[in-house]
């Protein structure tokens, strides 16, 4: 029997390998999203989910016990999902390389495929400034997720609620750039030692083409310079030539790892509009 997976029931189950969680950790998350976990009261063999990028319109599987029943403990996960009208529900890294032929039995798809670039140092071709930038203000959010909902597919927005927590992390910044008041661009980059990556540069696309990505891309570079970096990596869609040439100019080349993010829809009226 498939029952809800609640906080008392953490310290009789068993993680499975490569967990997202302690079990303080779990408890913590089955409080805040009590109809995402469940169990199957048997054997202790679970599931849990989340929501990507905190968008409730994206619900995301994080972990399921290698389990006879899984099929069923991911269909019972997806009625939460419908119940709760997400939208798409999305796999974790962890799910991708421990259960893909399963969910793609279950009619999971690959929604996107994602390239890898490196630059094996920091330097910065000569590049033009007009732009100011600084570190993300609370006062910047409102401008900066229209700035977000414009320049990116629906998939990766992210929400004023992750610029903030983003930006509280130790060693990840969210900088902004303006020209005069108008906000053009945003970066987040992310240093650990001599290893930086930017995990995004956004440009409003009133501003693209007129050379404020590569001025950001110089910026970017040489802040994570000033932090320590030696080395930076990032990721981009396979698609997306225009970055990619961009990046290319920089130096950054191609690792050869790719990756996918796998999803199933859930609502076809939605993927119509989303997609």
């Amino acid at each position: 029997m498939i029952v809800p997976l609640t906080p008392n029931d953490v310290n009789h189950i068993w993680l499975v390998a490569e967990t997202h969680f302690t079990a303080r950790l779990l408890r913590q998350h089955l409080e805040k999203y009590p109809y995402l976990g469940w169990v199957i009261k048997e054997n202790g063999d679970y599931i849990v989910g989340g929501y990507w990028k905190d968008r409730p319109a994206i619900g995301l599987i994080m972990e399921s016990s290698p389990s006879a029943q899984r099929t069923e403990l991911v269909n019972r996960l997806l009625e939460s999902y419908k119940e709760t009208r997400s939208d798409l529900v999305v796999l974790s890294e962890r799910e991708v390389s421990h259960g893909l032929r399963l969910y793609l039995d279950m009619g999971f798809v690959a929604l996107e495929q994602v390239i890898c670039y490196e630059k094996p140092d920091v330097y910065v071709p000569y590049t033009p400034r007009r732009l100011t930038v600084r570190r993300l203000q609370e006062s910047d959010l409102l401008a900066l997720v229209e700035l977000e909902r414009a320049a990116f597919p629906w998939l990766w927005w992210e929400t004023a609620t992750t610029f903030q927590q983003t930006d509280r992390r130790p060693d990840t910044w969210v900088l902004v750039a303006y020209l005069e008041d108008q906000l053009v661009g945003y970066l987040i980059l992310t240093v650990r030692g001599p290893w930086g990556h930017l995990n995004r540069i956004g440009v409003h696309p009133t501003y693209q083409g007129q050379g404020f990505g590569r001025e950001l891309l110089a910026v970017a570079i040489e802040e994570m310079s000033r932090r320590g970096a030696r080395t930076i990596g990032l990721n981009t869609q396979i698609d997306n030539t225009r970055s990619q040439r961009l990046y290319e100019g920089f130096g950054f080349e191609r690792t050869g790892e790719t990756f996918k993010i796998y999803g199933k829809w859930l609502d076809d009226r939605a993927q119509g509009m989303r997609s």
